[in-house]
C-alpha cells in the first residue's frame, strides 16, 4: 500500500508527465481540472525530496532540466502502464516469463549463447532477450559486468576470474612458427587486438605501441576471434572461448591473467520466479567446479 507521502510523488510524477508534453503549467491545470499552484506544491514538494530541480521557466513556457527529462521516464512507465488497463490489455503468461539480459560483448562470449541454450533447454517456457549492453542497463533485469554495479537498484550476485593469454591458429603457427619470446613477439609476429583489450590487459598497451606489425584491431570481441581463428595474427582471447580451436602461445606467459565480471540482478525483480531460476542456474558457471579447476592451474 502507498504512503501519502509516495502518493504525493505519483502525483508529481504524473504532472511532470504532462507538463513535458504541453511546455505548459496553464494548459495542464486547464486540462486536469486543477491549479496552477497545486501542480507547483506538489512538483516542488519533489524537487525537495529528490535534492534537484524538476522544471525551468522560460519565454515560451515550461521545460524539463536534465534531472527532469531523468525523472519523466518514471512517469511514462506509470502511464504507460494505466493505459494498458484502461484499453483493455489482458495478461498473457508470456508476459512474466521473459528475462531481458544486459552484457558488453567481452562477456558474451564466455557466459553466452551456450549458458543460455542450456538454461532454456531446462526452462523451456522462460524467454530470454538479451542486449550487448554496458552495465547496468535499466531496460534489463539481469546484467553481466567487467565492474560491479554502482547503482543501488542492483545487487551484485555472483563474481568470476575469467583467464585469458596469448593466441594463435593452426594454421598461423603452421605458417610463422611459434614466437620464442616476449622479444620476438614484438619484433617476428603479427599482431590483432581488440581495441579494448589494453585496458585490462596489463603490458598489451605497450605490444601495440611497440610492435611493427599490428595489423587488425577490432571493435567486436567475435570478429577479433575471427581474425585469429583465420590465421591473420597473434591475439589476446578468453581460455573459455578459445580452448576449442585455438593453440595457447606457452612461450610467452606475460599477458597469462584474468579479468572479473560480475552477475546482478535488479531488486525490484530478484524475486520472480524466472529470475530466481537464472540466477539459480547462473551460479554453476560463477561458482562450478570448472572455476576451480582454473584457479589451480593459474597458480601453478
Amino acid at each position: 500500500m502507498l504512503s501519502k507521502k509516495e502518493m504525493a510523488a505519483f502525483n508529481a510524477l504524473y504532472y511532470l508527465y504532462a507538463i513535458s508534453i504541453n511546455h505548459s503549467k496553464r494548459e495542464v491545470a486547464d486540462l486536469l481540472g486543477t491549479s496552477v499552484d497545486t501542480i507547483n506544491k506538489y512538483i516542488s514538494d519533489l524537487e525537495y525530496e529528490l535534492g534537484v530541480t524538476l522544471l525551468n521557466s522560460n519565454g515560451r513556457g515550461t521545460a524539463l532540466t536534465p534531472e527532469g527529462i531523468f525523472y519523466v521516464k518514471a512517469a511514462e512507465n506509470i502511464v504507460n502502464a494505466l493505459r494498458r488497463l484502461t484499453t483493455g490489455e489482458r495478461y498473457s503468461p508470456a508476459d512474466s516469463q521473459t528475462i531481458k539480459i544486459s552484457m558488453p560483448d567481452t562477456i558474451s562470449c564466455d557466459f553466452g549463447e551456450k549458458s543460455i541454450k542450456t538454461f532454456m533447454e531446462k526452462h523451456p517456457d522462460i524467454n530470454i532477450i538479451t542486449e550487448i549492453e554496458d552495465c547496468p542497463d535499466v531496460k534489463a533485469d539481469i546484467c553481466l559486468s567487467v565492474e560491479r554495479p554502482k547503482d543501488d537498484s542492483w545487487v551484485s550476485v555472483a563474481e568470476k576470474n575469467i583467464f585469458c593469454g596469448l593466441y594463435a591458429s593452426r594454421l598461423y603457427l603452421k605458417k610463422h612458427g611459434m614466437p620464442k619470446d616476449y622479444g620476438d613477439l614484438i619484433n617476428s609476429h603479427r599482431i590483432c587486438s581488440r581495441n579494448s583489450s589494453e585496458n585490462f590487459i596489463p603490458g598489451w598497451g605497450e605490444v601495440l605501441r611497440t610492435s611493427p606489425f599490428v595489423v587488425l584491431r577490432h571493435n567486436s570481441v567475435f570478429a577479433h576471434y575471427s581474425a585469429i581463428k583465420n590465421g591473420i595474427g597473434i591475439g589476446i582471447c578468453s581460455q573459455n572461448y578459445a580452448c576449442n580451436d585455438l593453440v595457447k602461445i606457452k612461450t610467452v606467459t606475460d599477458f597469462d591473467t584474468t579479468y572479473k565480471i560480475y552477475l546482478s540482478a535488479r531488486k525490484d525483480v530478484m524475486e520472480t520466479p524466472q529470475i530466481k531460476a537464472f540466477l539459480e542456474f547462473s551460479k554453476g558457471f560463477f561458482n562450478g567446479e570448472k572455476n576451480s579447476e582454473n584457479s589451480k592451474k593459474n597458480k601453478k
